[in-house]
């Protein structure tokens, strides 16, 4: 990602200034700083969902359209959010089983007749029971709805993960539990991760490099523990 810039419209105020970041697979880089800083926007114009940016995305020396809709199939599938708000982006109306299956249908990563057994693997990937396929969204807890949203990612197979604060709802011990999922898998799938947080010390314990962005530009960048040290 070279030279991201970001607008709050087309002819709005810059939000993010001259980004540039990059990662391998299967590893993690955390983006931390104040809120309000453009963590989250940062995120978003990773994935093709804010509407008004400019800059390079690449995705394994291949360039990317900054708009979603502009991206394939395929150029979606690879890269994947997790919302900080499961419940807010989960369809209230469909069981587990129906949303961890849409995915795998709509980039047809799964032999439809294999769907059912891979929405249970997928569960069992982030340690949930199998019942849970019936539940609903609303029926769920806060750290079972986030399990959910991640699965729901993994579902498409993706090579990156980008996770949006998705443990600053949660408790500690649910989003200690959480992080060491995700880089369990992470290590298992070789997954690139890049985790939007304000948790310093999950970011030290689980993230290999960092950067701090303030006011929409990076401040610092390089190892996570040198970075968090600087602040």
């Amino acid at each position: 990602m070279r030279r991201l810039r970001a607008r709050t419209g087309r002819r709005g105020r810059t939000i993010l200034h001259d980004v540039e970041l990059e990662l391998g697979p299967g590893a993690a880089h955390a983006v931390i700083g104040p809120s309000g800083a453009g963590k989250t926007t940062l995120a978003r114009t990773i994935t093709g969902l804010h509407p008004h940016a400019e800059g390079v995305v690449e995705l394994d020396g291949q360039p990317l359209p900054l708009r979603l809709a502009r991206r394939t199939g395929e150029q979606r599938r690879l890269i994947q959010l997790v919302p900080q708000d499961p419940l807010g982006a989960l369809n209230p109306v469909r069981t587990v089983g129906a949303v961890l299956a849409r995915p795998m249908r709509l980039h047809r990563r799964v032999d439809p007749a294999d769907v059912p057994s891979r929405v249970e693997r997928l569960l069992a990937d982030v340690a949930l029971p199998a019942e849970t396929v019936t539940r609903l969204p609303h029926e769920l807890s806060g750290g079972q709805r986030q399990r959910v949203a991640l699965a729901r990612a993994l579902a498409a197979d993706p090579a990156v993960l980008v996770c949006d604060e998705v443990t600053s709802a949660l408790d500690a011990l649910t989003a200690q539990a959480l992080m060491e999922l995700l880089m369990r898998l992470r290590e298992e799938r070789g997954l690139a991760v890049v985790l939007v947080s304000h948790d310093l010390d999950l970011v030290a314990r689980h993230c290999d490099t960092a950067c701090s962005i303030d006011r929409g530009r990076i401040s610092w960048a390089g190892r996570a523990g040198a970075v968090l040290q600087r602040g």
